[in-house]
């Protein structure tokens, strides 16, 4: 058989497939069921099977990888995209009762579909002997399903496989949980649910959690059970799934345990965390520096965070039984630069780095991996390369004289773009808009400022460099147009310069932006 043949032919078997499994799901809501029709289906779906390898065009607008378009309405046709332009963009669009299969995992697909074939009716089905006699059936596939998807190759079909696995876990899982008393069988299953569990979330897979919970109540592994029942209760307080379990006695007294272990424990952590910043305070590198001098206690209070911060992930780690990786620990090592490399740097470049960049780098040290900011730390002068250089050598354009009241959310003073039609229509200013906001000819708000870092709402900021507000951080939001009320100005309520805000920006990962102690666009 060629492969033109073999496409033509699994065309018409998937369409005869869907078709029938879209009547046996319809006979089902009307209580009903034709077993014929669903051992057609699979008869199909094997037959879909038996013809691969199948190599399918790389002809779709839409989609650059090996796909197949069906029409499930007509098999023989061969159905095409159409493309639309509009808006200054392009869509693809395709005729209606269109289906997508891909070469890449046509294989995991069909065997998934003859899984979900067979579940759809033991869930679903009226009749208990429908039900029992297509369970084995589901659990086999369900395990050989499992099978075809290699630990180590989860990723590599993102959450759709995922999800997928979770289901497989969970129908074994839950299965064993009705029908078996064997301890053995029962540990199997749970060993199985275990590989599903790991990828669940309460907002999408709270069943496969009910499913752990019951293997491992009817498994007397209680305290493991209760774990996922406290958590529950907090997720989703009102399934009524984790109520019998609330008030039982035994887990009344499992709570009560519970709680003053996690406060002995939090206790002993907070303390630990207190010990190691009492004997990192006032341990610089260069106490004797005027600029150290100068910002001593805002050097420690930032040294303070970094140690809670660092402290707490760990621990959490370790709490949750996960392995603390020479890899992990990398993600909190700062490169400290002497202030002879410093120097080194300001004088081949003849250039003045901002002083408090300057004492961060000395004191606190550039780099890691995320382990204080999950997105960007601070970079070195490694980072800094001619056009930073000279664009930091810049003034500063903007003055105190060219920054007005906007409305934005941080409620600071800020520019706009003096062109800007729609910030012009907003009617806050009165004046010209060029004589508030224009700079000099030639000028570029960024001149004279250095790329800290993006925030953690994924916006620039940038450190002044000179100026009237030299050492102040500041952010780009001027993408957000006048609606939003998007503008370029200090990245905090206050006006924070740089050494304060990155204490801010580590107060705010360690309480909580509701509890920091100003409002900004933090690290």
């Amino acid at each position: 058989m060629t492969n033109s043949e073999k496409i033509l032919a699994f065309k018409r078997l998937y369409v005869a497939a869907y078709t029938l499994c879209a009547n046996t799901e319809k006979l089902i809501s009307e209580n009903k069921l034709n077993e014929q029709d669903v051992d057609k289906a699979i008869t199909c779906m094997d037959e879909m099977i038996a013809l691969l390898p199948i190599s399918f065009p790389v002809n779709g607008m839409a989609f650059t990888s090996a796909a197949l378009m069906i029409n499930l309405k007509d098999p023989e046709d061969e159905p095409k995209e159409t493309m639309v332009q509009n808006d200054g963009g392009t869509r693809y669009i395709r005729p209606e009762n269109i289906v997508v299969v891909y070469e890449s995992t046509l294989s995991l697909v069909l065997e998934d579909w003859k899984f979900s074939h067979w579940n759809y009716i033991v869930v679903n089905a009226q009749e208990k002997s429908s039900r029992t006699k297509y369970k084995p059936f589901m659990l086999e596939q369900a395990e050989k399903c499992l099978a075809l998807i290699p630990l180590k190759d989860t990723d590599a079909y993102g959450s759709w496989m995922d999800d997928m696995i979770i289901v497989y876990s969970n129908q074994i899982g839950w299965c064993a949980s009705e029908d078996e008393e064997d301890p053995v069988k029962l540990e199997k299953a749970l060993d199985i649910v275990a590989r599903g569990f790991k990828l669940s979330n309460w907002r999408k897979h709270k069943y496969i959690k009910e499913t752990m919970t019951d293997l491992l109540l009817k498994l007397n592994r209680y305290e493991e059970a209760y774990v996922i029942v406290a958590e529950g209760l907090v997720e989703d307080a009102d399934n009524p799934y984790f109520q019998h379990v609330k008030n039982d006695e035994r887990y009344i007294r499992w709570v009560a345990a519970e709680t003053q272990r996690k406060e002995e424990i939090h206790n002993a952590f907070l303390k630990a965390v207190s010990d190691e910043q009492a004997k990192e305070t006032d341990q610089f590198i260069y106490p004797g520096h005027p600029l150290v001098q100068q910002h001593a206690a805002i050097l420690n209070l930032i040294k303070q965070r970094m140690i809670a911060i660092r402290m707490r992930r760990i621990h959490n780690k370790i709490q949750k039984k996960e392995e603390v990786t020479d890899s992990y620990m990398e993600r909190f090592e700062l490169r400290k630069w002497s202030l002879q490399e410093l120097e080194v740097f300001e004088e081949t470049n003849d250039l003045q780095l901002p002083t408090e960049y300057k004492i961060y780098l000395m004191e606190i040290g550039s780099g890691g991996g995320g382990g204080y900011f999950n997105v960007d730390e601070i970079s070195g002068i490694d980072y800094l390369r001619t056009e930073a250089i000279d664009n930091l050598k810049k003034p500063f354009p903007i003055t105190a004289t060219k920054i007005h009241d906007v409305g934005n959310s941080l409620g600071v003073k800020a520019w706009v773009y003096p062109d800007s039609e729609k910030w012009k229509s907003t009617g806050l200013f009165q004046e010209d808009m060029e004589t508030l906001f224009g700079l000099p000819d030639k000028a570029d708000i960024t001149d004279g400022c250095m790329l800290l870092a993006y925030s953690r709402g994924q916006n620039e900021l940038y450190l002044i460099g000179n100026g009237e507000f030299e050492n102040e951080v500041w952010v780009d939001a001027l993408q957000y147009g006048a609606e939003a009320r998007g503008s370029f100005g200090a990245a905090s309520s206050k006006r924070l310069k740089f050494l304060e805000f990155m204490a801010e920006s580590l107060l705010s990962r360690w309480v909580g932006n509701e509890n920091a102690s100003d409002t900004g666009d933090w690290m």
